[in-house]
């Protein structure tokens, strides 16, 4: 189990927050994690620097696909938490400046009782040169 974030070469292990929340849409978290989520799988980060909470806040989304193929296929994305307070911070301002980060499901803990958790991989990618520029200015106006 992870009780706090590892760092190790720019990468960070950690435990998501808020995952017995439901989203603005009534769907509850735990449902999403219990039925979509598996080890492995990648996930979305997007800072919210509009969060009236935390300027730092960091959401954390699962990409979820329904229906057939291609025309009849759907893709939504459904939040499963956020970063911890930390966290957030600290890649807040790494993803603003144009770096890359990845994220995906480290383990799920508790699964069969009634509130599962997240332990989540982080790695964090340095870019250089226009590419880091155009992803802040992109980041800065979404």
């Amino acid at each position: 189990m992870i009780n706090q974030r590892t760092i190790t070469n720019g990468n960070i292990k950690t435990k998501l927050v808020g995952v017995s929340h439901n989203n603005d849409d009534g769907e509850s978290r735990q449902e999403i994690i219990k039925g979509q989520l598996t080890k492995g799988d990648a996930l979305i980060i997007k800072p919210e620097h509009n969060n009236p909470y935390d300027s730092n806040a960091v959401s954390v989304w699962v990409e979820v696909v329904k229906g057939g193929l291609f025309r009849n296929k759907t893709v939504f994305q459904k939040q499963i938490g956020f970063l911890s307070r930390e966290v957030a911070a600290e890649l807040h301002e790494y993803i603003m400046n144009g770096n890359d980060v990845t994220c995906s499901v480290a383990s799920i803990t508790g699964k069969g009782k009634q509130s599962c958790g997240v332990n989540v991989q982080i790695e964090k990618t340095r870019v250089y040169g226009e590419e880091k520029k155009a992803n802040a200015q992109a980041r800065a106006v979404s």
